[in-house]
């Protein structure tokens, strides 16, 4: 099975109240909580993912997270580098942990802020890291444009819930909740999951 680790930090943090901080942080722990996470530097983290597949769902949902804080003038982002391979030794802890995708994630996330892109997803293979970049880049212009109230209705559907839920849990209707999926262009990121996972399972053989 292929391994994954999540290399993230959050945009802008600086800017954050301590309220919204505070909301944040709860929410990434919560997302992350069933795996290895550790944070570090203050506004850094780090998961481990024993399921590759899962990964490119986390990191939505991470993002979602940021991007779904209302802020007048701020836009607040994560940046994140996924690095996929098999992890051959076992990870106690994340901090001395050591391995291929610990070294690709940690690689690609180190360059990132110069390329000025939030997403990528980086293997040992040049062909599958061609494909990654192009859906990569596809996320970076959903998520780019995708206001708060849309980010809390994706973060909702990436959790698993029915519009009908969302709808129930945050007090509209069921045509808002549609209305804001349709706006954020939830189907072109399910479309983005699904084929992440068909490539994946190419990967892996």
């Amino acid at each position: 099975m292929l391994n994954a680790v999540i290399t993230g930090d959050f945009v802008r943090s600086t800017l954050l109240q301590k309220k919204e901080e505070a909301r944040l942080y709860k929410d990434v722990a919560k997302i992350a909580e069933a795996y290895p996470y550790s944070v570090y530097r203050g506004d850094s983290f780090q998961v481990y993912i024993k399921d590759a597949s899962a990964s490119l769902r986390i990191a939505f949902l991470i993002r979602c997270a940021a991007r779904k804080i209302e802020q007048p003038g701020v836009s607040f982002d994560i940046r994140q580098s996924i690095g996929i391979a098999v992890q051959t030794s076992p990870v106690r802890q994340l901090s001395s942990a050591k391995g291929t995708p610990f070294i690709l994630s940690g690689r690609a996330f180190d360059t990132m802020e110069s390329k000025n892109n939030l997403l990528v997803i980086t293997t040992e293979q040049a062909l599958f890291n061609n494909i990654f970049e192009m859906l990569s880049a596809f996320a970076d212009d959903v998520f780019g444009s995708m206001t708060p109230k849309q980010a809390l209705v994706v973060f909702e559907l990436l959790s698993g819930h029915t519009q009908q839920q969302i709808a129930k849990k945050l007090k509209k209707t069921q045509p808002t909740i549609n209305r804001q999926a349709q706006a954020a262009k939830w189907h072109r990121l399910q479309e983005l999951l699904s084929k992440f996972d068909y490539f994946i399972k190419q990967l892996a053989l």
